[in-house]
C-alpha cells in the first residue's frame, strides 16, 4: 500500500542548514530509506536571519523570508521554527522575540499546520530568559525541541552555535520521531 510522504518544512536561521540533504544521505540506521521513515524535510535557512526580520518579511508582504508565502505554495504537513541566536545576540529582548516567534506559530496555525515545533536555543546565559519565556508562555500548538538547548559542546563547531555534521544527524533523527 501506497503511504503519501509527511512533508516538513524547517525554517531556520543558519543553525538548521544542511538537514534536507540528509534525507537522502543519511538515515538513523545508515541502511534504511527516508521512505520507511515516511517523512520529507524540506529546508529553508536564511543565515544571519532573525524571527523579527521573518515577521518584518511577512507584514511587508516580501517574497524573501516569508513563511506565509512559503506555507502557502506547499502543503506540509508540519513545521519546524528555529530563530532567535540572532535576535538575542543583537540584544533584542527576549520578550520580544518570544512575540515574534509566537507570531510565526500564528501563520502556521492560520494554515492550517498540523504540528509546529519550535526549537529551543543552546543553554547559555544570554538565551536562558528567552527559553524560559518558550517554556512558561502559552505556545498551546507548539512542540519545544529540547535538542540545541541538551547539547553539548562536541556538538557545535568552532562557532560554538552551528551544529557538527554528527549533531546535525542526531537532530535529524530527533526530528524525525515527532508524530508528523
Amino acid at each position: 500500500m501506497f503511504r503519501e510522504m509527511k512533508q516538513v518544512l524547517i525554517f531556520s536561521d543558519s543553525v538548521c542548514q544542511g538537514l534536507e540533504r540528509l534525507n537522502f544521505d543519511y538515515s538513523e540506521d545508515d541502511e534504511s530509506s527516508i521512505v520507511d521513515r515516511n517523512i520529507i524535510f524540506h529546508e529553508e535557512s536564511y543565515p544571519g536571519a532573525t524571527a523579527s526580520a521573518c515577521v518584518q518579511s511577512i507584514k511587508n508582504n516580501s517574497t524573501f523570508m516569508n513563511l506565509k508565502q512559503l506555507l502557502y505554495e506547499k502543503d506540509y504537513d508540519g513545521v519546524v521554527i528555529c530563530f532567535g541566536t540572532n535576535d538575542i545576540g543583537y540584544n533584542s529582548k527576549a520578550s520580544d522575540v518570544a512575540k515574534d516567534l509566537q507570531y510565526l506559530q500564528n501563520v502556521c496555525i492560520d494554515a492550517g499546520i498540523k504540528l509546529i515545533v519550535l526549537m529551543m536555543m543552546r543553554a547559555k546565559k544570554r538565551y536562558m530568559k528567552l527559553n524560559e519565556i518558550l517554556v512558561e508562555d502559552t505556545f498551546h500548538v507548539v512542540e519545544l525541541c529540547e535538542f540545541l538547548f541538551n547539547a553539548h559542546d562536541s556538538d557545535f563547531d568552532d562557532s560554538e552555535i552551528h551544529l557538527t555534521d554528527d549533531a546535525k544527524k542526531k537532530l535529524y533523527d530527533e526530528l524525525a520521531r515527532y508524530a508528523w
